[in-house]
């Protein structure tokens, strides 16, 4: 008591860093995913990869490759030197295509590797240098990040619980252009890539916002996958399942746009609108269907069907 009376402020600074650390860290969590420790494709708790792509369209070469950037990534590691002859490649032209190819398998399956942004590679005559641009500078904050991110989902769970699916992804859309913003300062920076800085940063491009909604919905029970293809330029969404259909979902939007009372908000959700797009590795995925499934009538969104 004495103490409390001669040191007031910083007694209520101790609470209130007490409270936050139990609100962002330590408050128990729901997420219930089957994820198992042991599997070579496991990283974290958040979500569950199962190597779909791996297991279903890599040549053994690709598969050599995956593994190593896979391992590099999960202990971000800053860079990695691979000669041709491990990937049994005669130079730099036999294999040219396997880093981005690769890339572009983690920017889809891999929405947990939280702070992991892109990647640059160069021929160094014997082999390739890659280097990994994250998010964070360090692995030790991946885990905190985690963390908080495990906390956010949890809360999301929570007030979705009694919702259909349908209602879950409305929620889910909303709180996107609630919550966060499309960054049009720092577009082309690697850390906009993540979903690290959807969910800590509350700002990011496209490839956040789509890793941020596959890891959303997976823990909602809702089948979804981060895709890649064509817009306006180089773009990322997502598909989801809804009703054994599989529909277009682009949460980039309400992000970019921010404002329900814009008759443009709700077009992420909008099969009419999310056409246009062009998809990269359709075989990666389940048929898309093109009917509209959404019409909005004075600020309200109804599912179809």
């Amino acid at each position: 008591m004495i103490f409390f009376k001669k040191n007031k402020l910083l007694t209520i600074l101790l609470l209130l860093i007490t409270i936050f650390i139990y609100y962002n860290f330590t408050r128990e969590t729901h997420l219930d995913n089957k994820v198992d420790p042991n599997s070579p494709f496991y990283v974290n708790d958040l979500y569950t990869s199962k190597g779909r792509i791996y297991n279903d369209f890599l040549n053994e070469k690709e598969k050599k490759l995956y593994m190593i950037m896979l391992d590099d990534i999960k202990n971000h590691r800053g860079q990695r030197y691979i000669s041709y002859s491990e990937l049994d490649c005669k130079d730099f032209y036999d294999c040219e295509h396997y880093p981005s190819y690769i890339f572009e398998v983690f920017e889809t399956e891999y929405p947990e590797l939280l702070s992991f942004a892109t990647y640059m590679y160069e021929d160094k005559g014997t082999g390739f240098q890659l280097l990994y641009i994250y998010a964070t500078p360090l692995k030790t904050f991946d885990k905190l990040g985690e963390l908080k991110i495990k906390r956010i989902i949890s809360d999301i769970k929570d007030k979705t619980k009694d919702m259909t699916d349908e209602e879950k992804v409305l929620y889910v859309y909303n709180f996107f252009g609630e919550n966060y913003k499309y960054d049009r300062i720092f577009t082309f920076t690697g850390k906009n890539q993540s979903a690290f800085n959807v969910f800590i940063n509350k700002n990011a491009v496209c490839a956040g916002f789509s890793k941020a909604s596959s890891i959303i919905f997976q823990n909602l029970g809702i089948e979804a996958y981060s895709v890649i293809g064509y817009s306006t330029g180089y773009h990322m969404w997502n598909i989801i399942k809804l009703k054994d259909k599989y529909y277009f979902y682009d949460g980039t939007v309400a992000a970019s746009i921010r404002n329900k009372n814009s008759q443009y908000f709700y077009d992420g959700l909008n099969s009419e609108y999310l056409n246009s797009y062009s998809l990269y590795h359709s075989d990666w995925y389940p048929k898309v269907e093109t009917d509209n499934y959404t019409k909005v009538e004075n600020g309200k969104v109804t599912f179809i069907n």
